[in-house]
């Protein structure tokens, strides 16, 4: 009879069906259970186990889309964390790097050493452009610098003024002395005058 063999057929297939829906009933219940511990971690800032945990949803139900969306959002979030901290990391040696060159500067500056305090002042303007102390020891120094150079440069000009008149005043005498030599008296009397 084709009776009983249709309906332990049919039996089989029920059965299947069942298992097939009871694996499926599992999986999307693992599914959801992954997918919600991944989205807490999410939601607590803590993007490295989100991101493992939504790879591991993908992992289950790899046609699915929300994963693969919260998994890039992770890597980007993941990627601005980074820059900033390394921003802060730069910020944080920029500032120890200033307050060196200040103190350094500082002490120089108490020393008279105005030209190393000059340098280390400009490094640390260069750093923190706005700030004011640096900029008014620049000033400060090169004013002193600019006078100490203009004092220095009219001691030059008067020793070269000086050292051309002794020369003319030296080549006068030896004309004359020349012309005097010569018995050009008239002459000599005039470049002795």
């Amino acid at each position: 009879e084709k009776y009983p063999k249709d309906q332990l057929a049919l039996v089989v297939k029920r059965k299947a069906e069942a298992e097939e829906r009871r694996k499926q009933e599992e999986l999307q219940a693992k599914y959801d259970q992954v997918i919600a511990a991944a989205d807490g971690a999410f939601n607590q800032d803590d993007y490295t186990i989100a991101k493992a945990k939504y790879q591991e949803a993908s992992a289950l139900k790899p046609a699915e889309r929300y994963p693969k969306d919260r998994i890039a959002e992770a890597d980007k979030r993941l990627a601005e964390k980074a820059k900033r901290e390394e921003e802060e990391r730069k910020a944080r040696e920029s500032e120890a790097k200033y307050a060196e060159l200040i103190t350094r500067a500082d002490k120089a500056f108490s020393s008279e050493k105005l030209s190393a305090a000059l340098v280390d002042y400009k490094d640390a303007a260069l750093l923190k452009p706005t700030e004011a102390h640096p900029r008014d020891r620049i000033i400060d120094i090169e004013s002193r610098l600019d006078a100490a150079a203009k004092a220095k440069a009219e001691e030059e000009r008067l020793a070269r003024e000086v050292a051309d008149r002794n020369k003319r005043f030296a080549d006068l005498m030896a004309a004359a002395d020349k012309d005097f030599g010569a018995k050009k008296y008239e002459q000599a009397r005039t470049g002795y005058t």
